[in-house]
C-alpha cells in the first residue's frame, strides 16, 4: 500500500459511522400502525434463528445471528459481503 493512500485510510479511520442491523421487517397499513398500543407483538417475516443483516449507509456488509453480552444484544459475524461487492452497491 502506497505511504499516501495509507495515510488517507488513516485519516479517515476515526470517522463514525451509523450501522444498521435489520434482523426482519412487516408491512402494514397505516389504519394497522394506528390501531398499535404498548405491548403489540409485531409477527417479522424472518424465523427465529435466522441470520441478521449488518448495512452501512443501506449497504449490506455482513451477515450474522444474535447473540447476548453482559444482557445487550449483539450480533455475531457469520458471513461478510467481499470487498468488491461493498465497493460496486454504494
Amino acid at each position: 500500500m502506497s505511504d499516501i493512500k495509507a495515510k488517507s485510510i488513516d485519516s479517515l479511520s476515526d470517522l463514525p459511522i451509523t450501522l444498521r442491523v435489520e434482523f426482519g421487517s412487516v408491512e402494514a397499513s397505516v389504519r394497522e400502525i394506528l390501531k398499535w398500543r404498548t405491548g403489540k407483538v409485531i409477527a417479522l417475516d424472518q424465523l427465529a434463528g435466522a441470520y441478521m443483516s449488518l448495512y452501512m449507509n443501506n449497504t449490506l456488509l455482513a451477515e450474522g445471528e444474535a447473540v447476548v453480552i453482559n444482557e445487550k444484544m449483539a450480533i455475531r459475524l457469520l458471513d461478510l459481503v467481499n470487498k468488491k461487492e461493498r465497493v460496486k452497491k454504494s
